[in-house]
């Protein structure tokens, strides 16, 4: 029997550290499938909820169920020993660090694939995960910084075919601002400025304890030239209440208005040093439930 399977050609905007099955000691990057199945399933569970993302793409709590969908890697799986810097926003360039990575212009494809036991609605919903994940996400470390910036190969080519592409894909409660456009920065000097942001566990996640960062930042190209995209959970999103949780335990009296306010927050607290963001934000435009005070 020939299974239903759908092509997705992409390529790496910014240089991406997506190590490979040795660990953190191997002098090499390889382009997996585990890690974009990870990425895949959290904007699936982002859009749909964590029932029907666990229902297509497996569980491993209480009975468990295996996945409906399966993801194959077709091309671009080469290894590369080629490094770039972790923190390129560091004065110190003892403290920027070099990782192995997947360079930026690396093309690659994978292709979804139904399964038997797959519905309908749950193939629908599979295939707007991938394509939410090529739109907003990125991959490996540091991908909430823009490092591993995903683009597909047939991408939304203006601001506003790529609000009408993520509003039919279903994250239209997300908060999502386009930073930098039209100010002629490159793809080094953004993901530059991504990673250059305030200590700020609510918004900005932390290390120590390890909290991921529910604002997200990527890179995207469009015909006007590339900027920066920042992504941040409305009220309607299960980031948002686990955020909410997080802030509130660190600042109870602060924490439920920042998570509401997330660009703004964004908008006060990032370096002066970066004025890309500052200039941009000002000028990023408003249209549906693109937020942006």
């Amino acid at each position: 029997m020939k299974l239903q399977t759908v092509h997705h050609p992409f390529l790496f905007i910014t240089d991406c550290f997506s190590g490979n099955a040795e660990g953190k000691a191997s002098k090499q990057s390889a382009l997996r499938v585990p890690p974009i199945r990870g990425h895949v399933r959290m904007w699936h569970q982002c859009a749909f909820g964590l029932d029907s993302c666990n229902r297509v793409w497996g569980s491993t709590a209480e009975n468990g169920s295996g996945s409906r969908v399966s993801i194959a890697l077709k091309s671009g799986g080469d290894f590369s020993a080629k490094t770039s810097e972790i923190l390129p926003h560091s004065e110190d360039r003892k403290k920027r660090g070099n990782s192995p990575c997947i360079s930026a212009g690396h093309a690659a494809s994978i292709d979804l694939i139904r399964l038997p036991l797959c519905s309908r609605d749950d193939w629908d919903k599979a295939q707007k995960a991938v394509r939410l994940w090529l739109l907003l996400g990125s991959l490996g470390l540091r991908s909430n910084r823009a490092a591993g910036s995903v683009w597909p190969a047939d991408p939304p080519r203006t601001p506003n075919a790529f609000r009408q592409a993520v509003n039919d894909l279903g994250l239209a409660q997300l908060q999502i601002a386009l930073i930098g456009l039209g100010k002629n920065r490159n793809a080094d000097e953004l993901r530059t400025t991504a990673s250059d942001t305030v200590s700020r566990a609510d918004i900005f996640g932390t290390t120590k304890p390890r909290t991921p960062s529910p604002t997200k930042f990527k890179v995207v190209d469009f015909e006007e030239g590339m900027c920066l995209v920042a992504t941040a959970p409305g009220k309607k999103t299960g980031f948002y209440q686990a955020s909410r949780k997080r802030a509130h335990q660190q600042n109870p009296m602060a924490g439920a208005r920042s998570v509401e306010l997330y660009l703004n927050v964004v908008v006060m607290n990032l370096s002066s040093s970066r004025d890309c963001f500052l200039d941009a934000m000002r000028a990023a435009p408003r249209f549906g439930n693109f937020q942006l005070q």
